[in-house]
């Protein structure tokens, strides 16, 4: 898959009698470094900032913090003495 990663969200339950696999999600994700973003294809969830999130089926570009310099990330207090 090179720079793909493929991801699945699923639970088994079972008992004597029988077994039942669901599966939640799954999606295919790769970083996108000149935007400093995330790609994802297939089943996610919106961010949830704003309002309740919610699952849907298609593409999501979003940024990625962690893909930024320290000195860009959060707020970080100067500290003296």
């Amino acid at each position: 898959l090179g720079a793909w990663r493929l991801r699945n969200i699923s639970s088994m339950q079972y008992d004597q009698q029988r077994r039942h696999w669901d599966t939640q999600s799954t999606w295919l994700q790769r970083d996108v470094r000149s935007l400093k973003s995330l790609l994802r294809i297939g089943d996610t969830y919106t961010t949830g900032d704003v309002f309740d999130s919610i699952q849907f089926r298609g593409v999501q570009l979003m940024s990625d913090d962690e893909m930024l310099p320290d000195s860009q990330r959060g707020f970080a207090p100067t500290i003296r003495g």
